[in-house]
């Protein structure tokens, strides 16, 4: 996508990590990580309301999340700093990282030629890992190497996969879905998205965890791959992932298990050509993962929504897999049913009583009320 706003929306953050990687004062980068993010939002809510294509929405989901997420960047990292996790340098490495990130999921988002994306998700994979290791505990590093290498396995699959596309497209298909399923966390190279989401520093992990498997979903709509192999690979995440919810694991790997399993339902939709489907059901996802996230488990209405969101995919890709095969419905239903049980026993009590925590939570809540209720027909077509 070309044009002035598509161009500041992704040079923007990278612009800032510049500014921010010779600023010595955790304070400012703190407010400069803020404003920047901010002024994305903007760009990016023009660039959606002027173009009104689906990548331009995901770019709006993107800065939305990343702003309000940088509003408890403060917090964070001077609770590091008291815990002694961050150091002062470190906290600028989180930063700059934490820019650049952004800006390459945007330009992923964005970009046209295959190559270009697989480039931009390079950087936003070294910036993750960035991100991640930035606290210096021994569990943060090993999160960091973890990331690092299953996703570089698996951008190394996407990169033979792209190289492969005008010789042999149902090879080519098969690299592709292996190496992107891994970007976004899927089966099978899935285990550094617990990781990185329990070890992480709190407000990275959201972005880590949340935004960086948004890419590959795109990418798996844009490109030619076959939808069987998509079936089946949305429902092995899905099931994987709703019967790994029943072990005994803190909420935020629940949380990552969780979204793993509603990745694989995105997955699905695009293979049994609901397209609408996936494209909600993926920023919804978006939106009320990083709700439970910022509410740090303490948001009872926000990890409600998340538990039966499931439910309401279901209810939209009835129809859609009927269609293919109406026996697709046995293994879809099992696994939704086990997630939607597994997270609604592990629902908190309460709201945030904070209303610098609860604005942004509630803010997200209200754009998912929104979309659920208000899109039911774009979502059915």
């Amino acid at each position: 996508m070309s044009g002035a706003l598509a161009l500041i929306v992704v040079a923007l953050p990278f612009i800032s990590a510049i500014v921010l990687a010779f600023i010595a004062s955790w304070r400012i980068g703190a407010w400069i990580n803020t404003g920047s993010t901010s002024l994305q939002f903007v760009v990016a809510f023009a660039l959606a309301w002027r173009t009104g294509v689906a990548e331009a929405h995901l770019v709006l989901l993107t800065s939305l999340v990343a702003m309000t997420v940088s509003w408890f960047d403060r917090r964070d990292v001077a609770a590091a700093l008291v815990s002694r996790s961050l150091n002062r340098q470190r906290a600028r490495f989180y930063h700059v990282g934490y820019q650049l990130l952004i800006g390459a999921i945007q330009a992923a988002t964005l970009a046209d030629d295959p190559i270009l994306i697989w480039l931009a998700l390079v950087v936003a994979v070294a910036a993750a890992a960035v991100v991640t290791g930035a606290a210096k505990d021994t569990a943060a590093s090993a999160a960091a190497s973890r990331l690092l290498l299953l996703c570089g396995v698996g951008l190394m699959l996407a990169l033979l996969g792209t190289l492969l596309l005008g010789m042999a497209p149902e090879l080519a298909g098969w690299f592709l879905l292996l190496g992107y399923a891994g970007v976004a966390g899927m089966v099978p190279l899935q285990f550094w998205i617990v990781s990185a989401a329990a070890e992480g520093m709190p407000s990275g992990a959201i972005i880590v965890s949340t935004l960086l498997p948004n890419v590959p979903m795109l990418l798996f709509m844009r490109l030619s791959i076959a939808s069987g192999l998509l079936i089946a690979f949305g429902l092995a995440s899905l099931l994987l992932g709703a019967v790994a919810l029943w072990a005994r694991l803190d909420w935020r790997r629940g949380v990552a298990l969780a979204g793993m399993a509603q990745l694989g339902m995105v997955a699905f939709a695009i293979g049994v050509a609901a397209k609408p489907v996936a494209w909600l059901h993926l920023i919804l996802l978006g939106l009320t993962r990083s709700a439970v996230l910022q509410s740090r488990n303490n948001d009872m209405i926000a990890w409600l929504a998340f538990a039966l969101l499931p439910l309401y995919a279901l209810y939209l890709l009835a129809e859609p897999t009927v269609a293919v095969s109406a026996w697709l419905l046995v293994p879809l239903a099992a696994g939704v049913l086990l997630a939607t049980s597994a997270l609604v026993g592990r629902c908190p009590s309460g709201v945030a009583a904070d209303w610098a925590t609860a604005t942004p939570v509630w803010l997200q809540l209200a754009i998912v009320t929104l979309l659920a209720f208000a899109l039911p027909a774009l979502a059915a077509g």
